[in-house]
């Protein structure tokens, strides 16, 4: 049973948006970001609603042009650290847009468990916050 779990692949994106310990609004994909998910991810920012100060995509299966040009289109509006995949830096480097994106090395340390993230309702924030 163990074994089968473990190349189980996930279909599809899971996108999670959050805040960290720091402050910085946190959207971490995980699964495949391609054409058929990049609306999800554009849905749960908002439009131009967000800005995200961080892409956590180092759980990024597959990543297609469109998925790319979604991390440009977020970058475009805030410069964001990006903590990639090697599916998500292949892309950036066969595209020739490694100096478009901050990338942060894959050894950085970077959290994700319950205790350094809280969900939030971006409608929920305050008015004068920096949505």
């Amino acid at each position: 049973m163990t074994s089968e779990l473990s190349r189980t692949k996930l279909v599809g994106l899971v996108p999670y948006l959050a805040r960290d310990t720091e402050g910085h609004v946190v959207l971490t994909l995980i699964g495949d970001l391609d054409s058929s998910t990049v609306a999800e991810v554009h849905a749960l920012v908002g439009g131009d609603a967000i800005l995200v100060d961080r892409v956590d995509a180092r759980l990024v299966d597959f990543c297609s042009a469109a998925g790319i040009s979604s991390l440009l289109e977020l970058n475009r509006r805030q410069n964001m650290d990006l903590f990639s995949s090697p599916a998500v830096d292949r892309v950036i480097e066969i595209c020739g847009l490694g100096s478009h994106f901050r990338r942060c090395p894959n050894g950085t340390e970077f959290v994700l468990n319950e205790t350094s993230f809280s969900h939030f309702d971006p409608q929920m924030e305050s008015s004068d916050s920096a949505w």
